[in-house]
């Protein structure tokens, strides 16, 4: 059975990697690097503010949702290596 932790892990992964994708389509114009920071550094901090949301507020376990944070990211990268590759 999944714990509350690993699907909030899970969600909050899939969230992050979601803008980060949305985050480069858009860079394919002119931007300034101003511009690429705060973006960069806004989807670094929502990720943040959620994790401490569920962590704290929530009081999931701490190795439940980085679990799950992490098998999301892994899942991320693998099939973005695989799709590069093929």
């Amino acid at each position: 059975m999944i714990s509350a932790g690993f699907a909030l892990g899970f969600l909050v992964a899939g969230l992050h990697w979601w803008l980060f994708a949305a985050q480069r389509k858009l860079l394919g114009g002119t931007f300034t690097a101003r511009y690429v920071l705060w973006t960069f550094a806004g989807r670094w901090g929502l990720t943040i503010a959620l994790a401490i949301l569920c962590l704290q507020g929530l009081r999931v376990k701490y190795g439940d949702f980085m679990t799950g944070f992490l098998v999301a990211s892994f899942a991320v990268r693998t099939t973005r290596l695989l799709r590069t590759n093929s």
